[in-house]
């Protein structure tokens, strides 16, 4: 069925992702569409713990929650646009050569047709649909692509979207470009 687990699954070969506890040991931590301070409580203290060893936490969401008020950054796309948001970071990250290229290579399969889909995705045309500036939308994807381990975390409030599966293939594909996997406290969750 149409389920966030299924479609992370369909786009990763498995429904399994990171462990969020290792969010302490990431240096970037992207919580998107998730009131992670309210919803997800016993998390936050392990954000809180990889903020003072200098992660980034940066919050992407349509509506502004008490946690994106905690943010470093927060980002506020309208609703239902995260996936243009989405593909305009991976048309960036290709763009500029910000792939983890040896990670996609080794790892990934169907790249080069990604690539194809997303290189229409600019900045400036995702900025007219999510209402972000296309400089904060380039600067978003530098971040993700150099701060590394960096940890993507989402929760119920994407689970709550019309399009919750294009969110989740398209969210779980980021990790992947940039080589998150590769180490403790990177990844997805």
């Amino acid at each position: 069925g149409a389920t966030p687990r299924n479609a992370t699954a369909s786009a990763l070969g498995s429904p399994l992702v990171s462990d969020p506890l290792d969010v302490e040991h990431s240096k970037l931590v992207l919580l998107w569409g998730t009131n992670t301070r309210l919803t997800n409580r016993h998390l936050w203290p392990f954000v809180e713990e990889a903020r003072a060893d200098g992660a980034k936490v940066v919050v992407i969401d349509p509506v502004r929650t008490v946690t994106a008020d905690s943010a470093d950054w927060f980002l506020q796309p309208r609703p239902g646009t995260d996936v243009a948001m989405m593909l305009a970071v991976m048309h960036v990250l290709v763009r500029d050569a910000l792939v983890d290229a040896d990670y996609v290579a080794r790892h990934t399969t169907g790249f080069d047709a990604l690539a194809a889909h997303v290189a229409d995705w600019t900045p400036g045309r995702a900025a007219s649909e999510t209402g972000l500036a296309a400089h904060d939308i380039e600067r978003f994807a530098e971040e993700y692509a150099t701060i590394q381990p960096a940890m993507i975390r989402t929760l119920i409030g994407a689970e709550h979207r019309r399009a919750v599966v294009q969110f989740f293939r398209t969210l779980s594909l980021l990790p992947a470009l940039t080589g998150a996997w590769r180490h403790e406290g990177g990844g997805f969750a």
